[in-house]
This record gives structure tokens, C-alpha cells and sequence, in this order.
């Protein structure tokens, strides 16, 4: 709570979606360097090394400031909505994301992982643009 109270909400958005994005892209390259024989080492350092800084960075950005920013935008009765919402996509993405690495992609999860960089660097910008 002190490092959200310190620095804004906005901000955290902000360097949370950024970060989230840099950290999707960082597994994306692993999981692209995984399929050279010679490269695989580093791409495994560099799956790992993603996956750590997207759960730091979740867990001290996106984590907690989405909970405290729903009480500040939405009327009281539309906070059950936000928040069933909310773990709902976040369950679809648990449930589907082996379903759809194997069966739509082949087997390759990088690809998933470039989608989410997308999704990352999308919600910067919203978050930019329409958040206060």
C-alpha cells in the first residue's frame, strides 16, 4: 500500500503494463531461441527470467492497483460486475491457454506470448489516454 500511495495509481498502471509487455516479449524470444539446439541454454534462462520479472511485476503493479482504482471509478453496484470480470478473463486465460497453444498454434506458445506483448503495450496506451 505505501509504494501505491507514494508513487500514484496512474503511474503504477502505467509502469505495469509497460513492464508486463517487456516481460511477455522476453518469454516470446525464449520460447523463439528454444527451437535453436545451440541457443536453447540461454532461451531457457530467458523463459525463466520473463516469467519472474511478469509475477514481480504483477504482484507490486497490476496485482493490487486494479482493486483500489474499481472503488474509485465505479459506483458501488457495479463492483461485483468488475470484479466477477475480472476473474473470469483471468480464469478463461488459465483454462484455455494450453488449449490454444496446442491446438491452434501447433505447440508454439511464442506466439501466444507475442500476443500478449501486444495486449501489454495496448493497455499501456489506453491506460495512457483514458485513465486519471
Amino acid at each position: 500500500m505505501f509504494l501505491i500511495s507514494k508513487i500514484g495509481r496512474r503511474t503504477l498502471l502505467l509502469y505495469g503494463s509497460f513492464l508486463e509487455g517487456v516481460s511477455c516479449l522476453i518469454v516470446a524470444l525464449g520460447f523463439f531461441l528454444n527451437h535453436n539446439e545451440s541457443l536453447k541454454e540461454i532461451a531457457q534462462v530467458l523463459i525463466i527470467l520473463g516469467m519472474f520479472v511478469f509475477v514481480a511485476v504483477f504482484s507490486m503493479t497490476l496485482g493490487p492497483v486494479v482493486w483500489l482504482y474499481i472503488e474509485d471509478v465505479l459506483p458501488p453496484q457495479e463492483i461485483p460486475i468488475a470484479t466477477s470480470a475480472n476473474w473470469l478473463s483471468a480464469s478463461l486465460v488459465i483454462i484455455l491457454f494450453p488449449i490454444i497453444v496446442e491446438r491452434a498454434l501447433g505447440g508454439r506458445p511464442e506466439l501466444l506470448f507475442v500476443f500478449f506483448t501486444c495486449w501489454c503495450f495496448g493497455s499501456y496506451l489506453v491506460n495512457y489516454k483514458y485513465v486519471i
